[in-house]
């Protein structure tokens, strides 16, 4: 009797949401009556590079942002350095497991004077996304893979 009543609640909650979902664009919005929540999809992964203007003497910063699924993980070759992010649904928050040791986001480390930040930058319920910024004085090679 249990099992029929739990399907009939989920048929009514499917039915009961029907139409109140939608996607524009790079987002997904949810609408339910007089509450509209709006969830940004991650783009496309892209290598952002920094320069000085010539002539300056501070030394170039190359910065590289990488959004990276759970069930994946990065790898900056010249460092042997890998991360793999995670998410913890007890206590809503990524961690995120490195070659050193497990840190809980927001991460903020540092591996021969390289700069890695770690934030937790969507939410589904099959995904779960994590922004990696990497800031170094010497270009990278960076790679994303599955695990």
């Amino acid at each position: 009797m249990r099992g029929v009543l739990s399907i009939l609640l989920l048929i009514g909650l499917v039915i009961a949401s029907a139409g109140c979902i939608r996607q524009e664009g790079g987002a997904i919005i949810l609408n339910f009556g007089n509450e509209t929540y709006t969830f940004t999809l991650p783009e496309n992964q892209t290598n952002t590079t920094t320069t000085t203007a010539p002539g300056q003497e501070e030394p170039q910063e190359y910065v590289y942002e990488k959004t990276v699924e759970v069930g994946q993980k990065l790898t900056i070759l010249e460092l042997n350095f890998e991360i793999a992010p995670d998410y913890d649904a007890t206590e809503g928050k990524f961690f995120f497991v490195t070659t050193n040791g497990v840190y809980w986001e927001p991460m903020n480390i540092t591996v021969d004077n390289v700069s890695i930040l770690g934030e937790g930058y969507w939410v589904g319920t099959t995904t779960y996304v994590a922004k990696i910024t990497i800031a170094s004085l010497t270009p990278l090679t960076i790679e994303v893979t599955t695990k």
